[in-house]
């Protein structure tokens, strides 16, 4: 049913994301994509270098890398 909401721009599914890209939760969160570990994508937050598993059909915003 995903597939006939109403996508804003700019956002993704953390499994569409390229591995190394930055994106932010809701909240302003910022983390860089990782490595996929069996069903759960691992990425590290920015601001305190802690690893956090996503589920792959979590819905992001993409940012643009800075770097």
């Amino acid at each position: 049913l995903y597939q006939y909401d109403k996508k804003e721009v700019g956002t993704a599914l953390v499994e569409a994301i390229p591995e190394g890209a930055l994106f932010q939760l809701s909240n302003g969160r910022i983390f860089r994509r990782m490595e996929k570990n069996r069903k759960r994508i691992r990425c590290v937050e920015i601001a305190t270098a802690k690893v956090y598993l996503f589920s792959p059909v979590y819905e992001v915003k993409l940012l643009q890398d800075p770097l």
